[in-house]
């Protein structure tokens, strides 16, 4: 006598000739993460050299963009102070001072020419600072992966499962070399 397949909820008898089928709401409920479309190419297709690679690639192209963008430096020097008023403190929890003055993080401390996000550049900073940031992501998980296939070691400790924006963290056990 064969069992029965259960779903996770009924289906209905006038569905039955799809078979069975999971609920997109299951679907999600169930799923724990997911990778970035480019994360997963890079991942199924290229080794760890390439990765590192191509995120110092990146961090070069970086760093010539930062360097023909910051024009003015001299006058971020002087003490000033920006006074925001706000009306309660779940505001002032809330708050994101790059929200307020349109622009990237990465330019609150400047005083003068601080640019807008509006402004092509540094759309296109912002895009390669994100992308050498999943490429950093993409070669620690080759990093790890490659860790728990060496046979000679014994298997680690899961300390935090990995997610689309963190490697999973592993604890291994300590062994002398000697």
């Amino acid at each position: 006598m064969s069992q029965k397949a259960h779903c996770k909820r009924h289906e209905p008898e006038f569905r039955k000739y799809l078979g069975l089928l999971e609920k997109k709401k299951d679907f999600i409920k169930d799923k724990k993460y997911q990778h970035t479309p480019e994360q997963i190419k890079l991942i199924e297709t290229q080794d760890l050299k390439y990765v590192s690679y191509k995120r110092n690639i990146e961090a070069k192209k970086i760093d010539k963009l930062q360097s023909q963008l910051h024009i003015i430096d001299a006058a971020n020097k002087t003490q000033y102070q920006h006074i925001l008023f706000l009306d309660n403190n779940t505001e002032m929890k809330n708050f994101d001072l790059a929200k307020k003055l349109n622009t990237h993080p990465t330019f609150l401390s400047r005083r003068t020419n601080r640019p807008t996000l509006s402004h092509m550049a540094y759309k296109e900073l912002e895009k390669r600072i994100d992308r050498k940031r999943e490429l950093t992501i993409v070669e620690q998980k080759l990093e790890v992966r490659r860790a728990l296939k060496d046979k000679k070691i014994k298997k680690p400790i899961l300390v935090k499962s990995g997610s689309k924006n963190v490697a999973p963290i592993y604890k291994w056990k300590f062994e002398r070399k000697r």
